[in-house]
């Protein structure tokens, strides 16, 4: 949920990672935000590789990457950040990548 008096704002035509680009906008302003650790609903559904945009691993991974590039871009990172963010980021892939050939038996 968001303060209707908060500046920003999805960014229109981003369609993959564009809620974490939004957050990490929020974040990186100082604006303070809370991670709470809740269900909030519940579905079956694999964590994911499972359908919809998250279904999409790489183009995923696309979003995520495109996000600390466009936080670089705005200045609210910097270079080191960036270049460290998108190693972990690029591991996360893989990693998820693996775990879904392994699960689907392939």
């Amino acid at each position: 949920m968001l303060r209707r008096t908060l500046p920003h704002r999805f960014t229109e035509g981003k369609r993959h990672a564009e809620d974490y680009l939004l957050w990490a906008q929020i974040v990186a302003d100082g604006i303070p935000a809370a991670y709470l650790d809740v269900s909030l609903a519940a579905i079956f559904k694999p964590a994911y590789g499972g359908g919809g945009l998250s279904g999409g691993l790489w183009l995923m991974e696309k979003g995520e990457l495109a996000t600390y590039w466009q936080l670089w871009r705005e200045r609210r990172i910097g270079a080191v950040a960036t270049g460290l963010l998108s190693v972990y980021s690029l591991t996360k892939f893989l990693r998820r990548r693996l775990w879904t050939l392994v699960g689907n038996g392939r």
